[in-house]
């Protein structure tokens, strides 16, 4: 499958993938499931998502080059 993005969708992409990682980033500590050794199941599948997200969006920034496109 082939995909035609312009440099701002690919831009827009990234801004995405951003906010989703920072969204499932690591929480504030509040968790009362959480230890210091192990995180509780909620939180290390947010870690995974984010692990994931940040692996998509440097796959994508090796496509580009590792150029960084501003969304329009």
């Amino acid at each position: 499958m082939t995909m035609n993005l312009t440099p701002e969708q690919v831009g827009e992409l990234q801004n995405a993938l951003d906010d989703a990682i920072e969204y499932r980033g690591p929480g504030n500590g509040s968790c009362h499931d959480c230890t210091p050794q192990r995180m509780c199941d909620d939180h290390q599948g947010d870690k995974e998502a984010a692990d994931s997200y940040r692996d998509l969006r440097g796959r994508l920034a090796d496509l580009l080059g590792h150029r960084e496109i501003e969304a329009a």
